[in-house]
């Protein structure tokens, strides 16, 4: 079985990246089968602004645990508000404390604002290609004016995507699904000869 994280990026008040995972992670458990499917959220994490080195042994317990969520799955989804065409401050620090973790798994990008723009994929794929992360082409870009329904600015709302948005993830998913099982390989390689 294959083990996706879907990465709620974002732990700011009133963000919508919790619901977005959510959804995500609710159609791709309900279309594919063989997928283990979970949501990861940043603001449950626990995590501070900085640690150690990130090539172990860690010395704080939130690292440790970190690292030991991380490396149950075998890819991941994550999820980022557009923010300036940078990543949160959050899902910097929860990508900066790990290295080995991260390695040789697969990734898709789901992005969220006014318009579903994707500067803070693009930014955000960099980021994962020094990882060693291997993203997947089809992205999601949801946008805040009619991919949800918004009460008011300080509430999330509820998140409403088009079909077409459906299409779009479980397009991305089939790849990051591929991608994640032809890995596999590779990751036990690099796992026993750290052994």
């Amino acid at each position: 079985m294959t083990a996706i994280a879907f990465i709620a990026g974002s732990i700011r008040h009133g963000r919508r990246s919790r619901l977005v995972a959510d959804w995500a992670a609710g159609v791709s458990a309900e279309e594919r089968t063989g997928l283990h499917c979970e949501v990861v959220d940043l603001a449950d994490a626990g995590l501070p602004a900085a640690d150690g080195p990130r090539l172990g042994p860690y010395g704080g317990e939130y690292t440790q645990r970190w690292s030991e969520t991380v490396s149950r799955f075998d890819g991941f989804v994550f999820v980022t508000p557009e923010a300036g065409h940078a990543v949160t401050g959050a899902l910097g620090t929860a990508l900066d404390l790990l290295y080995a973790e991260w390695n040789d798994k697969a990734a898709g990008l789901i992005s969220y604002g006014l318009h579903g723009r994707t500067g803070a994929t693009e930014t955000l794929r960099a980021t994962l290609a020094g990882l060693r992360v291997e993203t997947v082409q089809p992205q999601v870009g949801l946008s805040l004016l009619t991919d949800f329904q918004i009460e008011s600015p300080a509430h999330p709302g509820t998140v409403t995507p088009a079909r077409l948005q459906r299409l779009a993830l479980l397009a991305m998913l089939d790849e990051v699904i591929a991608t994640a099982r032809a890995l596999g390989p590779v990751r036990a390689v690099r796992m026993a000869a750290a052994a």
